[in-house]
């Protein structure tokens, strides 16, 4: 019994796995887990943008956003090909990043909506860890 319950989803009791919220890990499947990690990633993006952390690069690369946020802004990437170099890398201008930002803090606030209409447990914090 208690192997059946580690695998049921805490939110809606459907079959879940064990994922990191915080520092604790929680038995949620896809659907429950990803909107808590989308917006945990969404408000460590915001988070970056109002302490300046991504204010000083002019080109943001790829590689250091989440792939969830990467979809979020398949509308503002662009391709660098760095001189001497064959190939090109995807990045992101910091100002379009900022253009991006009243977006992303709305998108933040549906999910909070629709986090607060969902029983259990509260949004991921930010410094979780993703297990799955």
């Amino acid at each position: 019994m208690a192997c059946k319950l580690a695998g049921t989803c805490t939110q809606c009791g459907r079959p879940g796995l064990q994922r990191w919220l915080g520092l604790s890990r929680v038995p949620l499947c896809a659907t429950c887990y990803g909107l808590r990690a989308l917006r945990t990633d969404i408000k460590l993006l915001l988070q970056a943008l109002d302490t300046d952390e991504h204010r000083e690069k002019d080109v943001i690369l790829e590689e250091n956003l989440s792939p969830r946020v990467r979809l979020l802004l398949t509308s503002s990437w662009r391709l660098l090909r760095p001189e001497g170099s064959a190939a090109a890398v995807r990045c992101l201008s910091a100002a379009s990043l900022e253009r991006e930002a009243p977006r992303l803090r709305s998108l933040m606030d549906e999910l909070d909506k629709q986090l607060q209409g969902m029983k259990g447990i509260p949004p991921a914090e930010p410094g979780g860890f993703d297990a799955g």
